[in-house]
Protein backbone atom coordinates (compact mmCIF):
# COMPACT_ATOMS: atom_id res chain seq x y z
CA UNK A 1 0.00 0.00 0.00
CA UNK A 2 2.68 2.24 0.57
CA UNK A 3 4.15 1.85 -2.41
CA UNK A 4 1.39 2.65 -4.24
CA UNK A 5 1.04 5.80 -2.44
CA UNK A 6 4.27 6.55 -3.49
CA UNK A 7 3.98 6.05 -7.27
CA UNK A 8 0.80 8.34 -7.20
CA UNK A 9 2.20 11.12 -5.43
CA UNK A 10 5.23 10.91 -8.24
CA UNK A 11 2.84 10.29 -10.82
CA UNK A 12 1.02 13.62 -9.82
CA UNK A 13 3.87 15.71 -8.88
CA UNK A 14 5.22 14.53 -12.68
CA UNK A 15 1.41 15.89 -14.00
CA UNK A 16 1.72 19.21 -12.50
CA UNK A 17 4.15 20.15 -15.84
CA UNK A 18 1.46 18.85 -18.00
CA UNK A 19 -0.84 21.62 -18.24
CA UNK A 20 -3.95 19.57 -20.05
CA UNK A 21 -3.77 16.67 -17.07
CA UNK A 22 -3.28 19.25 -14.96
CA UNK A 23 -6.48 21.27 -16.13
CA UNK A 24 -8.73 18.52 -16.50
CA UNK A 25 -7.62 17.35 -12.66
CA UNK A 26 -8.44 20.56 -11.14
CA UNK A 27 -11.45 21.20 -13.56
CA UNK A 28 -14.02 22.90 -11.64
CA UNK A 29 -18.28 22.92 -13.16
CA UNK A 30 -18.84 26.49 -12.51
CA UNK A 31 -15.99 27.21 -15.30
CA UNK A 32 -18.12 25.50 -17.68
CA UNK A 33 -21.64 26.97 -18.36
CA UNK A 34 -23.55 24.08 -19.35
CA UNK A 35 -22.11 21.75 -16.26
CA UNK A 36 -23.42 24.78 -14.36
CA UNK A 37 -26.87 25.61 -15.19
CA UNK A 38 -27.32 21.76 -15.30
CA UNK A 39 -26.56 21.73 -11.35
CA UNK A 40 -28.16 25.17 -10.55
CA UNK A 41 -31.06 23.85 -12.79
CA UNK A 42 -31.61 20.04 -10.80
CA UNK A 43 -30.49 21.11 -7.16
CA UNK A 44 -32.43 22.67 -4.33
CA UNK A 45 -30.11 25.22 -3.52
CA UNK A 46 -32.06 27.92 -4.58
CA UNK A 47 -35.23 27.18 -2.91
CA UNK A 48 -33.28 26.34 0.33
CA UNK A 49 -31.32 29.94 0.01
CA UNK A 50 -35.44 31.26 -0.23
CA UNK A 51 -36.29 29.86 2.49
CA UNK A 52 -33.89 31.02 4.65
CA UNK A 53 -33.55 34.53 3.67
CA UNK A 54 -38.09 34.49 3.92
CA UNK A 55 -36.99 34.01 7.84
CA UNK A 56 -34.90 37.07 7.81
CA UNK A 57 -37.19 39.96 6.17
CA UNK A 58 -39.29 39.08 9.30
CA UNK A 59 -36.88 40.40 10.90
CA UNK A 60 -36.19 43.31 9.22
CA UNK A 61 -37.23 47.09 9.98
CA UNK A 62 -36.82 49.44 7.14
CA UNK A 63 -36.27 53.06 6.96
CA UNK A 64 -37.92 54.97 4.43
CA UNK A 65 -38.40 55.91 1.76
CA UNK A 66 -37.95 51.93 0.35
CA UNK A 67 -36.60 48.74 1.13
CA UNK A 68 -33.36 48.31 -0.21
CA UNK A 69 -31.97 45.14 -2.02
CA UNK A 70 -28.73 44.24 -3.43
CA UNK A 71 -28.13 40.85 -5.47
CA UNK A 72 -24.58 40.16 -5.98
CA UNK A 73 -24.48 37.67 -8.68
CA UNK A 74 -28.53 37.36 -10.14
CA UNK A 75 -27.48 34.48 -11.93
CA UNK A 76 -31.29 33.43 -13.35
CA UNK A 77 -33.43 35.80 -11.10
CA UNK A 78 -35.31 32.75 -9.80
CA UNK A 79 -34.36 33.44 -6.16
CA UNK A 80 -34.49 36.85 -6.35
CA UNK A 81 -38.17 36.68 -7.73
CA UNK A 82 -38.78 34.76 -4.80
CA UNK A 83 -37.14 36.81 -2.10
CA UNK A 84 -39.29 39.75 -3.73
CA UNK A 85 -42.51 37.45 -3.18
CA UNK A 86 -41.94 37.52 0.41
CA UNK A 87 -41.09 41.07 0.95
CA UNK A 88 -44.42 41.80 -0.91
CA UNK A 89 -46.12 39.97 1.50
CA UNK A 90 -44.29 41.45 4.65
CA UNK A 91 -44.07 45.17 3.43
CA UNK A 92 -46.65 45.55 0.67
CA UNK A 93 -47.18 49.13 1.41
CA UNK A 94 -43.42 50.36 0.96
CA UNK A 95 -41.32 50.81 -2.21
CA UNK A 96 -38.82 48.67 -3.11
CA UNK A 97 -35.24 50.04 -4.51
CA UNK A 98 -33.66 46.49 -5.94
CA UNK A 99 -30.25 46.52 -7.23
CA UNK A 100 -28.70 43.35 -8.95
CA UNK A 101 -25.20 42.63 -10.31
CA UNK A 102 -24.97 40.33 -13.24
CA UNK A 103 -22.24 40.07 -15.81
CA UNK A 104 -24.06 37.59 -17.89
CA UNK A 105 -25.81 38.82 -20.63
CA UNK A 106 -28.37 36.10 -20.83
CA UNK A 107 -28.62 35.57 -16.89
CA UNK A 108 -29.77 39.45 -17.33
CA UNK A 109 -32.27 37.92 -19.49
CA UNK A 110 -33.75 35.33 -17.91
CA UNK A 111 -33.57 37.58 -14.93
CA UNK A 112 -35.81 39.71 -16.77
CA UNK A 113 -38.29 37.27 -17.74
CA UNK A 114 -38.78 36.34 -14.36
CA UNK A 115 -39.75 40.18 -12.98
CA UNK A 116 -43.29 41.01 -14.92
CA UNK A 117 -45.20 39.37 -12.10
CA UNK A 118 -43.19 40.77 -9.21
CA UNK A 119 -43.40 44.07 -10.80
CA UNK A 120 -47.15 43.72 -11.38
CA UNK A 121 -47.58 42.87 -7.92
CA UNK A 122 -45.64 45.14 -6.39
CA UNK A 123 -45.62 48.12 -8.82
CA UNK A 124 -43.75 50.37 -6.48
CA UNK A 125 -40.23 48.64 -7.08
CA UNK A 126 -37.81 50.19 -8.85
CA UNK A 127 -35.51 47.25 -10.62
CA UNK A 128 -32.17 48.17 -11.58
CA UNK A 129 -29.28 45.23 -13.01
CA UNK A 130 -25.66 46.61 -13.35
CA UNK A 131 -22.40 45.08 -14.20
CA UNK A 132 -20.61 47.72 -12.25
CA UNK A 133 -17.39 46.45 -9.75
CA UNK A 134 -19.21 44.64 -6.36
CA UNK A 135 -18.39 47.79 -4.25
CA UNK A 136 -20.10 50.42 -6.61
CA UNK A 137 -23.29 48.14 -7.85
CA UNK A 138 -25.45 48.46 -4.79
CA UNK A 139 -25.21 52.69 -5.04
CA UNK A 140 -24.85 52.08 -8.77
CA UNK A 141 -21.91 54.89 -8.21
CA UNK A 142 -18.54 54.36 -9.96
CA UNK A 143 -15.88 55.22 -7.21
CA UNK A 144 -13.34 56.70 -10.37
CA UNK A 145 -14.35 60.07 -10.85
CA UNK A 146 -14.24 60.56 -14.60
CA UNK A 147 -16.18 57.68 -15.24
CA UNK A 148 -18.86 59.58 -12.84
CA UNK A 149 -18.61 62.34 -15.48
CA UNK A 150 -19.33 60.04 -18.54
Amino acid sequence: MEKLLKENLISSTENQDNNSISTQKNFRFFDNRQKYLLFVSTCSEKEIISKRVGKEISLLNPSPPAVRVFDAGMGDGTLLASVLRNLHQRFSTLPFYISGKEISLEDVRLCLSKMGDRLFEHPSTVLVFTNLFYNEAPWLRPKNPVQQIH
